[in-house]
């Protein structure tokens, strides 16, 4: 065999792992939809939507266990979401209320990741109650989400109004100075007035 020949018996000859699974396929998804929540809340755009979303993702559990670098995105991602968080969310939300929620977030990735060292010292129950505070985190969110959107959409018709009463304003001074009889001075008359007078 020469220099530039290929043994079939080489290693190094490039055969591929096999192709991910489905089910694999299907996580790595749902672990990038996640992640794609959380970076938009750290972003600071629609937090409270974004957060209730993400929390709702992961409520749904494990399908299979994933990867120690998507759990650490994820991870990543969370504690960009509590940062802005802790910045963006209404002031009247309790901060001790996000850094719970957030805590139940991590700790549901840890499970997800089969981080056994960040769940040793939970006690055997406490899986529900993770479950609970996360639950209510999301619920909150959510809550804060309508309110914005409400807001949003009242900010909006209070605009539309203003834009219409602007242009009933503009077309009645149209109409009112179409209707004004316009002086127009005699030829060679003086219009600068009488000076004298």
């Amino acid at each position: 065999m020469t220099t530039n020949q290929i043994s079939a018996d080489d290693p190094d000859f490039g055969f591929e792992a096999d192709p991910p699974s489905s089910e694999e396929i299907a996580v790595g998804h749902r672990v990038a939809f996640i992640i794609g929540l959380l970076e938009q809340a750290g972003r600071g755009q629609h937090v409270a939507w974004a957060l209730s979303e993400a929390l709702a993702s992961l409520a749904r559990g494990p399908a299979s266990a994933i990867s120690p670098g998507q759990a650490q995105a994820l991870k990543d991602a969370a504690l960009r979401a509590e940062l802005a968080a802790m910045r963006l969310l209404p002031a009247i939300y309790s901060r001790e209320g996000i850094r719970t929620g957030m805590w139940a977030m991590g700790l549901q990735i840890a499970r997800w990741g089969g981080d056994s060292a960040a769940l040793k010292h939970l006690s055997p129950g406490a899986a529900r109650d993770i479950n609970l505070y996360a639950r209510i985190f999301r619920n909150d969110c959510h809550s804060m989400s309508i309110g914005e959107e409400l807001r949003e959409r009242a900010a909006k018709r209070q605009a539309e109004a203003q834009e219409r009463l602007r242009r009933q304003t503009a077309a009645i001074i149209r109409d009112a100075l179409e209707h004004v009889p316009q002086f127009i001075p005699p030829d060679g008359a003086d219009t600068r007035g009488d000076v004298n007078g």
